[in-house]
């Protein structure tokens, strides 16, 4: 069973968030997650927020997603996702996060996994921040 996201860290989360949205348009959003505290976290946080455009959910090789020579299509049901996302949200592998953050022109990438160590955590963040074109 999830737990919910203690009051604040969510609020942390939120004022970050508000911090970098415009006005013009929508935050383009990411979420590298464990099939579960991810989809808690956009349930909580995104879903049916006009600010914030969830691109994907990511997922790892080790995750139980099935055992398929070749992943196919998976997306976070439209039916949970909400009047938002009439598509779903599609659940990407996680070592297409680079891929992603460029071709998608991604904001924000929110991990939301929970059991995992401040190094794991590190190496994910040096991804996002490696991807991201830097100013000339």
């Amino acid at each position: 069973m999830l737990s919910s996201i203690p009051e604040r860290q969510l609020n942390a989360i939120n004022n970050l968030l508000l911090k970098s949205v415009s006005t013009m348009s929508q935050t383009q959003i990411v979420i590298m997650g464990a099939a579960g505290r991810d989809f808690h976290d956009f349930n909580t946080v995104f879903r049916g927020d006009e600010r914030f455009d969830v691109i994907a959910f990511t997922h790892t090789g080790t995750q139980n997603i099935g055992e398929l020579d070749d992943l196919p299509n998976r997306r976070y049901p439209s039916e949970l996702a909400g009047e938002n996302y009439p598509e779903g949200i599609p659940i990407r592998a996680e070592s297409e996060l680079e891929t992603i953050v460029d071709e998608e022109e991604v904001d924000t990438v929110v991990f939301s996994y929970s059991d995992v160590s401040h190094v794991h955590v590190m190496h994910q963040a040096s991804r996002v921040l490696a991807a991201v074109p830097t100013a000339d």
